[in-house]
């Protein structure tokens, strides 16, 4: 019987720590050396060097690489006609589209950073800074988080304000206010497959998808391949996880 093991991108990750513990898994370090018997879940870690002969190792680190990277993976979504949020690494095309009326781009200058770390609002072209990456708002959206495992969708959730008060539209993070909630919402199919497809453009065999959906079209942001885990959704990895042989 094959066993499981975890390799978080860091130890102290309690989303991947709690389902490691519920499922009974173990979690190890980088480089420790694998049995055949052994399927490996690489939870975010773009270092992995797998030593011995293991049964299967899923989200491998040049997939993992790819899709942390966020030109890297807008790239790979690009090439591979998946929708995604309009990118550039070229200040013209930034210009170019600021002479365009009620238009917004993020600066991103932090490649491989969450919560909305490292990104500059540029509404104006006083405000354009040097960046390596620069993307295209995507006003009045609605975000949703899909969860995707192969072929299937373990839990998907939307934004949505905590306290009007806190409002703030240009960067919907928790400390902005914003939380995933999934009760009372309705998710078009167009998300889930553009979710399917976005995992599969990055060779991934897991990951949390991130859309923007505005007038019936699908927009992904990124792909987390080591989402935060709580209350519900982490019921459903525990539960989807602990059938993972059937999965694979």
């Amino acid at each position: 019987m094959n066993r499981v093991m975890f390799s978080p991108y860091k130890m102290g990750s309690n989303g991947c720590k709690d389902l490691a513990l519920a499922i009974g898994a173990k979690r190890i370090s980088a480089r420790k050396r694998l049995k055949r018997d052994v399927i490996l879940i690489n939870w975010g870690r773009s270092d992995l060097v797998v030593r011995g002969y293991p049964h299967r190792v899923l989200n491998p680190s040049d997939k993992v690489i790819q899709a942390t990277n966020k030109l890297l993976c807008l790239n790979r979504l690009a090439a591979t006609g998946v929708a995604r949020v309009e990118h550039t690494t070229s200040q013209d095309v930034v210009l170019s589209w600021l002479r365009e009326p009620e238009t917004v781009v993020y600066g991103r200058r932090l490649l491989n950073a969450s919560q909305g770390k490292g990104i500059v609002i540029i509404k104006q072209p006083s405000d354009l800074i040097w960046c390596p990456l620069y993307t295209r708002g995507v006003l009045k959206a609605h975000e949703y988080r899909v969860h995707v495992f192969g072929n299937k969708i373990i839990d998907v959730t939307k934004k949505r304000l905590r306290n009007e008060i806190e409002r703030n539209n240009y960067i919907k993070n928790l400390s902005n206010g914003w939380v995933y909630c999934r009760d009372g919402i309705e998710i078009p199919d167009s998300i889930i497959n553009t979710a399917k497809d976005a995992v599969r453009a990055l060779g991934l065999d897991f990951g949390a998808v991130d859309i923007l959906f505005r007038k019936n079209v699908p927009y992904v942001l990124e792909i987390n391949t080591a989402p935060g885990l709580v209350g519900t959704t982490l019921s459903r990895y525990i539960y989807h996880f602990k059938h993972l042989k059937d999965m694979i």
